[in-house]
């Protein structure tokens, strides 16, 4: 029998939710701007095409759960997708390519740091931990997540590795692809580099390309689309069950209805929930939760290449001293460059540009409410690196504010919720299914998982969950 399935949010999530589910329900995509894709867009200076969000993805393969959707969506994986093979670490002057396949990184470890005994326990748990993934087995993820959850990462490197050098090399996948240091939580960094090591990718020509191959999915199916439209609040019955969505058309401010069996957000979800529903367990947790960062992205093209760069670089500073908070967000007081990622798109996908080669600085954004001028990022990126500053041309910039508007929340994260083991047990009781409110499903940045990966992930769960209670 088809469900109505009322899909809030347009972004990378929502698409893959409802080009799953359309097949034999009624699917409707409820988009808040005029576009579709969320942070998965591109956007255009000029001729040039640049990121507005996500890029080098993880966990994207042909093995695994996410290579098992790929093909449930007739994607094909080496039409879609290019690998990447390395991260590299800007660090006191210095440069390491840092291997993001589990094999290939045992051999760089032993052949660097012939010092360090324990390198076959270290990579054998991080092979556990990635079947784990790839099975996309509960039990073993609850296992690992049991094990690394209530510890720093420092503290889980510490139980491996002596080098204070190889211990930031490894934590290099923390700042830009989660926000998370040393210090937070060993299963947020560690669930990092498990999907780097899965699979490292681009989207051929861009991540519009995928974008656009689930808008087709799900055109196909007979699913539809209703953009500029802002989802107000769910309707539930005396029960508490889903009945329905209140809306709003922007263009008109027209209020309307949309009846539903099953709704899936990927939108903040506390926002659209009714006043009968906000002292329910789950909505209580979710009152406590803190919003993760936004990011402030610098674009430029480069008049040469840059040599020494691959197509993408984390920074961590000039010295070997312990990574700190302020040195992981930009400020408009930000006396030396912070952390941030350097990405050289076209090193990888020489297709999203053909020709042109561009770059991208991405700094964290801590407090939402402050301002940073391009001109400051400018100046400190001279300051720290003048043999890529001199090679800048035509920069611009793109802000919090901007980040606000494509996912709709005001701080604008890009993270969903901040990554902390106890964030992690609060939303592991929301999502993906919403205990308290039936009908409701959690999905994307705002619930366990974030990124592509998690965006795969966690629709693929709600997809099983549908399709098991239809059966």
């Amino acid at each position: 029998m088809k469900k109505k399935i009322s899909v809030i949010g347009g972004g990378i999530s929502g698409l893959i939710a409802a080009a799953l589910m359309s097949k034999g329900n009624e699917v409707i995509v409820l988009e808040k701007s005029e576009s579709l894709g969320g942070l998965c867009q591109t956007i255009t200076s000029g001729t040039t095409n640049y990121y507005l969000g996500a890029h080098h993805l993880g966990g994207i393969s042909k093995s695994g759960p996410i290579g098992k959707i790929l093909n449930q969506l007739a994607i094909d994986y080496d039409a879609t997708f290019t690998e990447t093979e390395y991260l590299t670490i800007l660090l006191a002057g210095k440069s390491y390519q840092l291997p993001v396949k589990l094999s290939e990184l045992s051999i760089y470890i032993r052949a660097n740091f012939p010092d360090e005994t324990a390198v076959e326990a270290f990579i054998q748990k991080l092979i556990s931990y990635q079947k784990a993934f790839i099975a996309n087995d509960d039990a073993l993820l609850l296992k690992m997540f049991m094990e690394t959850s209530q510890k720093s990462f420092d503290q889980f490197l510490s139980d491996y590795f002596r080098s204070d050098l190889l211990k930031k090399l490894l934590l290099s996948f923390g700042p830009g692809y989660g926000a998370v240091l040393g210090e937070d939580s060993a299963f947020t960094v560690l669930s990092l580099i498990i999907s780097y090591s899965i699979g490292a990718c681009y989207v051929k020509g861009g991540p519009q390309q995928l974008i656009q191959k689930l808008k087709q999915q799900i055109i196909a199916n007979g699913g539809k689309f209703q953009k500029n439209t802002e989802c107000l609040e769910l309707l539930v019955d005396k029960g508490n069950t889903v009945t329905g969505i209140r809306c709003k058309e922007l263009e008109t401010n027209t209020i309307f209805e949309i009846k539903a069996d099953k709704i899936i957000s990927t939108v903040f979800p506390f926002n659209i929930l009714p006043e009968s529903c906000q002292m329910l367990r789950n909505t209580v947790k979710m009152k406590k939760l803190e919003k993760g960062p936004s990011v402030f992205r610098v674009f430029a093209e480069l008049t040469e290449d840059v040599q020494g760069l691959t197509s993408d670089n984390t920074y961590l500073g000039t010295d070997m001293s312990h990574l700190t908070k302020e040195q992981l967000y930009l400020t408009p007081y930000s006396k030396q460059l912070p952390i941030c990622m350097i990405s050289l798109p076209y090193k990888a996908d020489p297709l999203f540009n053909k020709s042109k080669k561009t770059i991208m600085f991405t700094f964290l954004l801590h407090n939402h409410k402050e301002k940073v001028e391009m001109a400051t990022a400018l100046k400190l990126i001279r300051e720290a690196m003048p043999e890529i500053f001199d090679k800048l041309e035509a920069p611009f910039a793109l802000e919090n504010d901007d980040y606000s508007k494509v996912v709709s929340v005001d701080e604008g994260s890009v993270f969903g919720w901040v990554r902390t083991g106890k964030s992690v047990q609060n939303t592991n009781s929301f999502s993906p299914v919403f205990k308290g409110i039936s009908g409701l499903y959690i999905c994307g940045n705002w619930s366990t998982d974030f990124g592509v990966y998690g965006a795969f992930r966690s629709a693929y769960k709600i997809y099983t969950i549908l399709e098991e209670n239809e059966t």
